[in-house]
């Protein structure tokens, strides 16, 4: 924004009070009944455009923290920060990218009002943009929403919950678009109208369309029709409006927040593919409107550590689904979009005092923590390990459960600063050594006011510095997602009202490292001449077909067989045949079998630049199983018949065993288990390929997977061993000399030289909490294996 639009947001709210009064003696015009209680006063308040900054976000924020030196300040407590530039930028560079995927397609960016619920952030989008859309689930949002100026022809009440007196009222302001989900909500509209003179015909009515299986930390199945379950409600939709002598205008749908599978796009799009099939053959005219709702993550965490699908992917996909029903149907559709926190989620934080900490005794000796994100970051829904800790850290804030709702569905990591006696505050540096497990209560007595997620009755805590080993006067607690908490609205909850709201206009150039800009960068243009693209895919049933689940088994034995240096030298030596390769292959496909399904296993796909998945090959696979406990590790031989399969594989294979088993018993003597633990197995790739990207997205996996303590591989090359070490935190756990490994006294690996490599090595990463510098897991332990043909393994 420049100078002369800063300048406009004053104006704007002079037009704005202005704007208030007319609705409000409008809405007391239709039936001599005040209802200035619908008026919230968030969009009146003349302090809500004085705090106003024009510097860079760190400058104000250590100005800031500076005046909670005052006893008197109204920043004593805390202040609300929200940087308008950043939110801005998010808008226009997603809607950018949408457009992109959709080509010519005509389009409107819609946000969420119950997630951006701002002053200073709405007016500029007008004054930017004179037809700025919005999306609104409330009465009250309604009103605001005209208060500020929005054309009533871009509000979109999209909550199919309205009811009459919502409904009603937010006609008479101007508002036409409404959606519904039931033929009874339908019905319900259908007599409001004529009960309230209204011309049926003039509604744009929105059928919102359910998303089953969407598998997200925030799914929205409770709202939505599902279209192939219920096909004789469609139809007396269908009927009912052509009786009417309307149609439909659009149709909508929501994914929710951290989707894990493309199935559920495919779903949902097949819905609207069979309810425009319907609606053509009952001689209706074509719905115009596609909206594709929200639920655009606000950062790349849950991508990361929770395997939810990538923010460039999911437009990307999105695109080519919208142009398959374009083509099909041949009809130019007016695409909409309603995206909420993935435009503001980055853009604001909530800056809160500690009153006081303390550490504490921990007497269970065991509790739940989060897995480690940086500070500053959120993570939607909840995940934990048990990790051991003698103590724990307990903060009081203003930032309890009663204060920030939203604490129910997310995962807070604090930036945490110091602040010294002169007011100059200080970013405290991430030192994993001096994390401790912490508490975040509230002011109240409540016992259940902590900011920190609880599961099954049992609060996750989370890993923070020991303030009690940091110098400063007092300590302040930066979370993230401050503009989703300041809301104002009255859809979801309403945060409390006594902190100061600062706004800044940043002229900070946004960089490319910055997301959701670092993200959407990888997005290929529809129109580029490229051939190919990858995609990174879980290893699992629901998000790959038959195919290419056994495209990756064969890519595993194949590796395994030809071209892994073990069993290379083996076939070398004449100690494999080519006539054994069927039976090997077998062995090999039942291994990766075992690792389906566990949520840590990744292929590679190599698709055709704007084809679906499925069109995908595997070029690159990594099986990666759960080790729970010992009851998953066999103790019986395995059952191979013939020389080589008894001598050989069954080596190879119960070397691995003897090696888990070895691990098992470092874990029993340790009081921080590094069980349960995720263990890959097997990682091949077709050989022009570089597979040590996905192994790192494996290992961001893990530490975000529930339970799990630690990270293991066995490598037998260079390279493998190689690529394991290049892990953060990776290192030589055990060793197992080729000359030391024998079958019944024989030494059948004898000689045996494998890139220079002296063994067979397990590689670890110890993903335990900050306990692990206090009891260090060893290192470089050397084993003797010797293979019996005994009823067990010893």
């Amino acid at each position: 924004m420049n100078s002369d639009q800063i300048a406009l947001l004053a104006r704007c709210r002079n037009d704005n009070k202005i704007r208030y009064q007319k609705i409000l003696s409008f809405l007391k015009d239709l039936n001599g009944y005040d209802l200035s209680f619908l008026m919230k006063t968030s969009f009146t308040d003349e302090d809500s455009s004085k705090n106003l900054h024009q510097d860079s976000e760190v400058n104000v924020l250590k100005k800031l923290i500076k005046r909670m030196l005052n006893t008197y300040s109204p920043e004593y407590s805390g202040f609300f920060l929200f940087n308008i530039t950043k939110a801005l930028d998010n808008e226009l560079f997603l809607s950018q990218e949408i457009r992109n995927v959709i080509g010519s397609l005509p389009f409107k960016q819609f946000i969420a009002f119950k997630t951006n619920h701002n002053f200073n952030l709405q007016f500029s989008r007008l004054i930017l943009n004179s037809g700025a859309c919005i999306e609104v689930a409330s009465l009250p949002e309604v009103i605001e929403s005209c208060g500020m100026g929005f054309s009533t022809p871009n509000i979109i009440y999209a909550n199919p919950t309205i009811n009459e007196r919502e409904f009603v009222i937010s006609y008479q302001l101007g508002v036409t678009a409404f959606c519904f989900d039931r033929i009874k909500k339908l019905k319900m509209m259908i007599n409001w109208c004529q009960q309230h003179d209204i011309d049926f015909k003039n509604i744009r009515l929105i059928l919102r369309l359910a998303t089953p299986f969407a598998g997200a930390s925030m799914g929205m199945e409770r709202f939505g029709l599902e279209v192939i379950r219920n096909k004789s409600m469609i139809e007396g939709i269908i009927k009912l409006l052509r009786s009417h002598d309307t149609n439909l205008a659009g149709v909508s749908f929501h994914i929710g927040i951290g989707a894990k599978n493309f199935a559920v796009y495919d779903n949902v799009f097949s819905s609207i593919n069979s309810l425009f099939e319907k609606i053509i053959s009952s001689s209706q005219r074509l719905p115009k409107i596609i909206n594709i709702g929200g639920g655009f993550p606000m950062s790349n965490a849950e991508h990361l550590y929770l395997g939810a699908l990538p923010l460039n992917e999911q437009i990307s996909y999105i695109g080519r689904h919208i142009k398959e029903l374009q083509n099909k149907f041949d009809f130019d559709f007016e695409i909409w979009s309603e995206i909420g926190q993935g435009i503001t989620g980055n853009s604001g934080s909530i800056v809160v005092r500690v009153d006081f900490f303390e550490t504490r005794e921990n007497p269970r000796r065991s509790l739940s923590v989060a897995p480690y994100l940086s500070p500053g970051s959120i993570l939607w829904g909840h995940t934990s390990k048990e990790i051991f800790s003698e103590q724990e850290q307990h903060l009081i804030t203003q930032a309890g459960a009663w204060s920030l709702g939203i604490n129910k569905y997310i995962t807070f990591f604090p930036e945490v600063w110091s602040v010294l006696p002169n007011g100059e505050a200080h970013l405290v540096e991430e030192n994993f050594e001096d994390l401790i497990p912490t508490l975040i209560y509230g002011k109240t007595c409540e016992p259940n006011d902590i900011l920190n997620p609880k599961i099954k009755d049992d609060w996750i805590r989370v890993l923070m510095p020991n303030l009690c080993k940091i110098p400063g006067e007092f300590f302040v607690l930066r979370l993230c997602a401050g503009a989703y908490i300041d809301n104002g609205g009255d859809f979801n909850w309403n945060t409390f009202k006594d902190y100061p709201v600062h706004h800044i206009i940043d002229p900070l150039e946004e960089s490319e490292t910055s997301y959701p800009r670092n993200i959407l960068s990888k997005n290929i243009p529809l129109n580029e001449k490229r051939t190919w693209e990858y995609r990174d895919r879980i290893l699992r049933r629901n998000a790959l077909t038959s195919r290419q689940i056994h495209e990756a088994r064969c890519l595993v034995a194949d590796q395994f067989f030809s071209r892994e240096p073990l069993t290379t030298w083996l076939r070398k030596e004449g100690k494999i045949s080519s006539e054994d390769e069927i039976a090997v292959k077998h062995l090999f496909w039942e291994k990766v079998d075992e690792s389906l399904d566990s949520g840590l296993s990744m292929v590679r796909l190599k698709v055709p630049i704007n084809e679906p998945d499925r069109a995908g090959k595997v070029v690159c696979v990594m099986a990666t199983k759960i080790l729970h406990s010992e009851a998953d590790i066999p103790k019986i031989p395995l059952p191979y018949y013939g020389d080589y399969e008894r001598r050989i594989f069954r080596t190879i294979f119960e070397t691995e065993v003897r090696v888990l088993q070895r691990v098992l018993r470092i874990n029993g003597q340790l009081k921080e288990k590094i069980f349960p633990m995720a263990y890959t197995s097997f990682f091949a790739k077709k050989i022009e390929y570089d597979i040590k990207g996905l192994l790192e997205k494996i290992l961001l996996l893990a530490n975000g997977t529930d339970g799990i303590k630690s990270w293991t591989t066995l490598t037998t090359g260079k390279r493998s061993t190689n690529l394991a070490s290049s892990l953060p935190g990776s290192f030589r756990l055990i060793l197992i000399p080729y000359e030391d490994i024998s079958y019944c006294g024989e030494a059948i690996f004898s000689g045996i030289v494998v890139d220079g490599q002296p063994g067979i090595i397990l590689n670890a990463v110890d993903l335990r909490g900050p306990y692990r510098f206090k009891e260090p897991l060893p290192k470089n332990i050397q084993l003797k294996i010797d293979i019996g043909d005994g009823l067990h393994i010893l």
